[in-house]
């Protein structure tokens, strides 16, 4: 029985990931188009959907003609080119929730609480995944994936909540294998709220980081702006103004002698006059 457990169980889903990985470069080529479509990605509103749209289509072109890839394109056909991984995820998850979860009920309650939570919080993790990726072609297969797993959640928080209610009849039909209340739970609980109050760190430091490189730029574009080049015309000007002034000074000295009589002969003539007692001859 256990040799069969890592035959089909485990071996099956590690081997069409070896399989998937070792042409991984195949079966997501990323054909370089963007001279060719350049002018189509610049006239659109959206930038990333057309590029991406249009890589995917050729990519998947590119790939559907590619004669090794054809023993296996059950595993890959439905799916976006980078999103060649997806199959393994597909068949861990049904392998969690119907035959992992089967390990954590006891002889006198098949149905634990314990399972019913593991198997709301897999189908939660099941929903992140596929509204992160959107891994298929057709977006209304994605849709309907969505969908599917959304269901696969309320059914186990229901199943959830009736388990919650047997666990006053029964005190074997709650937690039975201690899953809730050992050493390693409680490991899981405060590594998730460091790895929270890390991952809030990073985005603070990310946030001031962009902030920096947002008013950076705020004030280049001020400074190019008719304004600032304003300002800095002036700017030079004046100090081009003052040098040229200070140069033809020290070029001519006989002009600041000049100056520097014209200056001093009122001065002078106030002193001859305060001498004699202010009396005119």
């Amino acid at each position: 029985a256990w040799t069969m457990v890592a035959i089909y169980p485990i071996g099956f889903p590690l081997f069409c990931f070896y399989v998937l990985y070792r042409h991984r470069r195949q079966l997501n080529p990323k054909v370089d188009v963007t001279a060719e479509h350049q002018e189509l990605i610049r006239s659109s509103g959206n930038l990333f959907r057309v590029s991406s749209t249009r890589q995917m289509e050729i990519d998947i072109d590119q790939r559907s003609q590619d004669l090794e890839l054809q023993r296996f394109a059950f595993l890959y056909e439905e799916y976006e080119p980078q999103c060649w991984w997806y199959a393994v995820a597909e068949l861990a998850m049904r392998l969690y929730l119907t035959g992992i979860l089967a390990l954590f009920g006891s002889a006198d309650a098949p149905a634990t609480t314990t399972q019913t939570s593991l198997g709301l919080l897999g189908a939660m993790v099941y929903y992140v995944l596929l509204s992160a990726f959107d891994p298929f072609i057709d977006p209304m297969d994605d849709f309907l994936a969505k969908i599917a797993a959304f269901q696969i959640m309320l059914t186990f928080y229901a199943a959830t909540m009736l388990q919650a209610q047997e666990n006053a009849k029964d005190d074997a039909a709650g937690d039975p294998n201690s899953v809730w209340n050992n050493e390693v739970f409680s490991m899981i609980c405060v590594i998730v709220g460091l790895s929270t109050f890390g991952v809030a760190i990073f985005l603070v430091v990310a946030g001031a980081r962009d902030l920096r490189d947002t008013v950076g730029k705020v004030a280049r574009y001020f400074s190019d702006t008719t304004p600032g080049r304003a300002l800095r015309r002036l700017s030079t000007r004046g100090s081009s103004t003052d040098e040229g002034r200070k140069a033809s000074e020290d070029a001519d000295p006989s002009t600041n002698d000049a100056e520097a009589a014209e200056a001093a002969a009122p001065r002078a003539s106030s002193s001859r006059l305060a001498s004699s007692g202010g009396r005119v001859e």
